[in-house]
C-alpha cells in the first residue's frame, strides 16, 4: 500500500512539474516572441507606410454566407481590420503607441506567469521577490491596458475620419470596439501579488516556530 501511494505520488509529482515546465517555456518564449514580432511588424509597417488597425463596421452579411443546407436567419458584419496608407503622422504614431501598450501587456502577464511558475519548480512559492514582481506585472498590465484602450480607441476614430474625409456621413462609424478585459486581469494579478506578500510575511512569522 505504502509503495502504490509513494508511486502515485510520484507519478503526480512528475506530471505537474513536466507541466509546469511547458507552462514556463511558453511563457517565455510568447514574451519574447511578442516583443519581437512586434518591433518587425513595426518597423516593417514604417518602412511600406502603412497602418494595420481594426475599425468598428455595420455591413450586411452576402448572399453567399449560407450556401449550405443550414440557413442564415440574420448576421452583420461587426469589425473590419484594415490596412491604411497616406494617414497623418499623428495618426500614425497613436496607433503604432496602442499596438506597443498591447504587446506590453501580454509581455508583462507572460513574464509573470514564467516567473511564478519558476518559483514553484524551485519550491519557492513564497520566495522574496514573488510577490513584488507579480504586483509590478500586474500594475504593467493595468496601466498599459489602460493605455492600450484610450490610445487604440482615439487612433480608431482618427483612422475612421481619414477615411470618410472628415464627414460625419462617411461609411466608417465613429466608434471603437473596447476590450476591457486587459484591466481586469491587471487588477487580479495585483491582487494575487498581495496574496503572495502576505504568505511571505506569514511564512517569515512562522519561521522557526515548527
Amino acid at each position: 500500500m505504502s509503495a502504490n501511494r509513494t508511486s502515485r505520488r510520484t507519478t503526480a509529482e512528475l506530471f505537474t512539474r513536466g507541466l509546469l515546465w511547458t507552462v514556463f517555456w511558453l511563457s517565455a518564449s510568447s514574451a519574447v516572441l511578442g516583443l519581437l514580432l512586434g518591433g518587425i511588424r513595426t518597423v516593417f509597417e514604417l518602412a511600406e507606410g502603412t497602418t494595420t488597425t481594426e475599425l468598428v463596421v455595420s455591413g450586411a452579411l452576402p448572399a453567399a454566407a449560407d450556401r449550405g443546407d443550414a440557413t442564415l436567419e440574420s448576421g452583420a458584419y461587426e469589425t473590419a481590420i484594415v490596412e491604411v496608407s497616406d494617414l497623418s503622422a499623428g495618426t500614425d504614431a497613436l496607433v503604432a503607441l496602442a499596438r506597443a501598450a498591447t504587446v506590453l501587456t501580454g509581455t508583462a502577464v507572460a513574464v509573470s506567469i514564467a516567473v511564478l511558475c519558476w518559483s514553484l519548480l524551485r519550491q519557492r512559492t513564497f520566495g522574496p521577490g514573488l510577490s513584488r514582481t507579480v504586483t509590478v506585472g500586474g500594475a504593467v498590465v493595468l496601466i498599459t491596458g489602460i493605455l492600450g484602450i484610450g490610445l487604440g480607441t482615439l487612433g480608431s476614430w482618427m483612422v475612421a475620419d481619414e477615411l470618410n474625409g472628415g464627414g460625419s456621413d462617411g461609411f466608417w462609424p465613429i466608434r471603437a470596439a473596447v476590450d476591457g478585459s486587459p484591466i481586469w486581469i491587471g487588477v487580479v494579478m495585483m491582487l494575487i501579488g498581495l496574496a503572495f506578500e502576505y504568505g511571505e510575511r506569514l511564512q517569515r512569522d512562522t519561521a522557526g516556530l515548527v
